[in-house]
């Protein structure tokens, strides 16, 4: 007798659609070194696992969450680097099949860097040390003065 082969499991459903980009707010860093500190970041895109992906205002640095970072096996982090993610690949979005960066937190919540202040990894002046960094929104722009009576 033939074995019948075993019916295909159902196709996975679709990711849900990554909100508009327009509503994935920026956020500034402060407290490191360099591209860390006082530098707004905005949105930039979306990677492939559905998380967004900023870019800082000089067109400098990206910060993007990363799976695993070297496809082998590495835990989930945000990550800053001067390479911009792939917006296809699953893991290793700088392609380098290493852990390199700027600078890292280990995180799950691939749906933003964590706001606050919390202790990153971070290259500053030759070496990577802990360094607490602060993400926050950026101050709302005052209104303009009213102009002077006559």
């Amino acid at each position: 007798t033939l074995a019948r082969p075993s019916p295909s499991p159902p196709p996975s459903p679709p990711a849900p659609p990554s909100p508009p980009l327009a509503t994935v707010l920026p956020f500034v860093i402060t407290g490191g070194c360099a591209a860390l500190d006082g530098v707004e970041y905005a949105a930039a895109g979306y990677t492939a696992s559905g998380a967004p992906y900023y870019r800082d205002s000089s067109l400098s640095y990206y910060i993007y969450w990363d799976p695993d970072c070297n496809a082998g096996g590495q835990p989930a982090r945000w990550i800053v680097h001067a390479l911009a993610p792939s917006t296809s690949a699953t893991s290793d979005l700088d392609g380098h099949g290493a852990c390199d960066y700027a600078a890292r937190i280990y995180s799950e919540d691939s749906s933003s860097p964590p706001l606050g202040t919390n202790t990153w990894w971070v290259f500053c002046d030759g070496s990577f040390t802990d360094n607490d960094l602060t993400l926050a929104r950026p101050s709302p722009l005052s209104p303009p003065s009213p102009p002077s009576p006559p």
